[in-house]
């Protein structure tokens, strides 16, 4: 790795107008910023662990015997917190779904990249757990620069092979995790157990990205391939709440002078510490830019210095563009009452479709064989399929009675069908027609459908037969 790769983000300099992670000449540029403990990092970092926590333990977490969140493809179903949702709950799901857009929208109206700083698991799994294991083994940025700058050496392999190794066991405890929010923790293990190719292959794939994302690409994932970056500059206005440097106090730039005389410079003494610590390479101090994930290192490390250098903190702080402009800042603003007007309306929506939900789905669906048979005595058999959705978290026994068309009967599914909880079953249902009840060879039949829980429902569907 060339030694302009490895060099320290400040030595670029703040002055070069480039992508912060990229070199003058184009290349990639890598990052090793130096970490900046404070009141926000010991926040992240409570807020990191929750969300880590959140993670490895919701597979292990069950309710009601049922796993609290899994995403079963194989059966076509999701299970939240006891709640079962199927493909039949498409509208749940679309109101949910637009839901969490609107509600992306008026967070970062209001927080700015708050998601991204503070609670996105790029952000959490990389400054909370790959990066203090790159610095436990191979020391701080400073170090690991002077020692990968000496060329290669038994010291230097066997650490990059000790570091490397240990984000493996982590990036495979985290894909194992992953998986097991799709086919449970438990078929997990046994999947693994019993060498299952499909599960043994998703987990090793997950964790050799794992492995190139935290290992290699790091913050390029926040500044180049995440689009929320993008999305920033029309989500955002004047008020939003972002970190910012306030070129008012800190402008002109000098460093600190001897003696006890006034300050004729800015606050800011062009230490450089709030690029040093900057996760994607970037100067605060241009303003508000896309690469900016809020993550608050920058506040950290500039209070660090205003205690030292005895001035009051906030040189760099939480604000906003119109804040800094005139120093007034303002919540309430259109947008946001938008925002929070359709927001209001979606979840009360989500509400209402999930409050009305049935106890239990009925569909009819045509048989997958011939259409209909004419049997002796001038009778048209039907077969059909008949599935049985128990929306409820209890045993539920359905009875079909057939009201319609006049002489017709049931020949098969007439017997009561017990579902567990959250059970699907699909049945075969034959009718028997009368012949004359056909006209232009459609007859219109009309199924009841009772449940011991309270259900009634009914379902009509045009029987096929012959032309008279």
């Amino acid at each position: 790795m060339s030694d302009d790769i490895r060099r320290s983000p400040f030595e670029h300099g703040p002055e070069d107008e480039t992508l912060a992670g990229l070199s003058l000449e184009g290349a990639r540029r890598w990052i090793d910023p130096v970490l900046s403990r404070g009141r926000f990092f010991a926040a992240r970092r409570i807020v990191a662990i929750a969300m880590m926590a959140l993670f490895f333990g919701l597979p292990h977490l069950a309710i009601g015997g049922r796993p609290a969140l899994l995403v079963d493809l194989a059966n076509r179903q999701l299970l939240v917190f006891g709640l079962t949702l199927r493909p039949a709950d498409n509208v749940l799901l679309m109101v949910f779904g637009a839901g969490v857009v609107i509600t992306v929208f008026f967070v970062t109206a209001v927080f700015g990249r708050i998601w991204c700083g503070w609670t996105c698991p790029q952000t959490v799994y990389l400054e909370f757990v790959f990066r203090p294991i790159e610095t436990m083994v191979e020391g701080r940025p400073a170090v690991r620069r002077r020692r990968d700058a000496g060329g290669w050496t038994a010291e230097r392999a066997a650490r990059k092979a000790s570091k490397y190794l240990l984000f493996a066991l982590v990036g495979a405890s985290m894909a194992a995790t992953f998986v097991a929010y799709f086919v449970s923790w438990d078929g997990m293990v046994a999947a693994l157990a019993a060498g299952d190719r499909v599960v043994w292959i998703a987990i090793a794939g997950l964790t050799a990205l794992e492995l190139v994302d935290f290992g290699f690409f790091r913050e390029q994932t926040c500044t180049t391939a995440c689009p929320y970056g993008r999305l920033q500059s029309v989500l955002v206005d004047a008020d939003t709440l972002m970190v910012g440097y306030d070129a008012g106090r800190g402008e002109p730039r000098g460093r600190l002078e001897a003696g006890d005389g006034p300050r004729t410079q800015g606050d800011c003494i062009d230490c450089g510490r709030c690029v040093h610590t900057c996760p994607t390479g970037i100067d605060i101090r241009k303003g508000l830019q896309m690469e900016c994930v809020a993550c608050t290192q920058c506040i950290d490390a500039c209070d660090d210095v205003m205690d030292r250098i005895k001035r009051p903190r906030g040189l760099v702080r939480y604000t906003s563009q119109r804040e800094l402009a005139t120093g007034t800042r303002r919540f309430a603003r259109p947008r946001l009452i938008v925002y929070g007007t359709i927001l209001l309306a979606v979840y009360a929506a989500f509400w209402f479709v999930l409050l009305g939900r049935p106890m239990a789905s009925v569909e009819v669906l045509r048989a997958s064989n011939e259409p209909f048979k004419v049997l002796p005595a001038g009778i048209v058999a039907t077969q059909l399929r008949m599935r049985f959705t128990n929306h409820l978290d209890r045993p539920q026994t359905f009875t079909v009675v057939l009201d319609a068309p006049a002489g017709a009967e049931l020949a098969g599914g007439a017997e009561p069908l017990v579902l567990a909880a959250d059970e699907v079953e699909t049945l075969t249902i034959a009718v028997k027609t009368p012949q004359e009840a056909f006209a232009d060879g459609r007859a219109k039949a009309r199924f009841r459908v009772e449940s011991d829980q309270g259900l009634k429902v009914e379902r009509e569907y045009v029987l096929l037969g012959p032309y008279q």
